[in-house]
């Protein structure tokens, strides 16, 4: 799989290289959930739990760094928790599979402090972009779209590089990536 981010968002990459590890998984947590509501839809069309399964690994992420603590989760269990596609459609399967796949890379990239990964993360939730955006309009823009998500990682980098405050609040304010 080639990188969305490689692609488009070289001076972002080129910007990440001096933010700690936290202030990254911060970063990662908040451009993440912006797929919240992509499992409420999943949920609601297949009746399963996956938004609140999604919910807990965020919240999990923002306590352990609220509370400066080591972060202790089992990547695997975050794994088992993607759905296989043979089960369900393949858009709203897609979506909930790169969002937990993003959570998947971003808690793997805090646990080994491999940086491929963290960009591997963000790249699933730019995968989520595409899939949205081509559900939409076979023809979109790849260019206008993802150009317009680095500028939303770039807002969020700028908010998290020199933030100190309550990360919840971060969170909460960032809008949605949704389909509704």
């Amino acid at each position: 799989m080639s990188s969305i981010l490689n692609e488009y968002g070289k001076d972002f990459l080129d910007r990440l290289v001096a933010l700690p590890q936290d202030k990254k998984f911060i970063l990662g947590l908040i451009y993440i959930n912006r797929q919240s509501d992509l499992f409420i839809l999943f949920d609601d069309i297949y009746s399963t739990n996956l938004h609140d399964v999604f919910c807990s690994y965020i919240k999990h992420g923002v306590d352990a760094i609220a509370a400066k603590r080591s972060i202790s989760v089992d990547i695997n269990e975050i794994y088992a928790a993607v759905p296989d596609a043979d089960d369900y459609s393949e858009t709203e399967c897609s979506y909930v599979q790169n969002a937990l796949l993003s959570i998947y890379y971003l808690f793997d990239f805090y646990i080994t402090k491999k940086n491929d990964l963290f960009q591997q993360s963000l790249d699933m939730v730019l995968e989520n972009v595409d899939v949205l955006s081509y559900s939409v309009n076979k023809s979109y823009d790849e260019n206008n779209i993802f150009s317009h998500e680095i500028e939303i990682l770039n807002n969020i980098f700028s908010k998290v590089e020199f933030f100190s405050g309550n990360i919840y609040d971060l969170i909460q304010s960032e809008g949605k990536l949704s389909p509704l």
